[in-house]
């Protein structure tokens, strides 16, 4: 989680992907989901986050708003990652383009 952490500082990734088990403790007390969780708003809206786990329902939009991802993915569905981005992506363009457009044009 530090070494991620210390990545982010300084590359500006379009996506992360986060796995449940990858912090002992869970993601809850995960010191990665925190930080990505307290990420300044400006910082944070340009990173499409994704969960992974086996407690996840694939593309369900609710589940991802409770821990403030973008996207939650089931460990079962993994191998059809590429087709799932296919339609979450443009999903979350659709929704959130205009307001990032606006932001944009505002300077924020």
């Amino acid at each position: 989680a530090e070494e991620a952490l210390s990545n982010m500082r300084f590359v500006n990734y379009a996506a992360v992907f986060l796995h449940s088990g990858f912090e002992p403790g869970g993601m809850q007390n995960g010191k990665f989901h925190r930080a990505m969780c307290d990420m300044t708003m400006s910082r944070r809206r340009d990173i499409f986050y994704v969960l992974l786990g086996e407690q996840f329902k694939t593309l369900y939009d609710l589940q991802a708003l409770v821990y403030s991802a973008n996207l939650v993915v089931n460990n079962a569905e993994v191998p059809h990652i590429a087709t799932i981005l296919k339609k979450a992506i443009p999903e979350y363009e659709a929704l959130f383009g205009p307001l990032m457009e606006e932001l944009q044009v505002a300077g924020k």
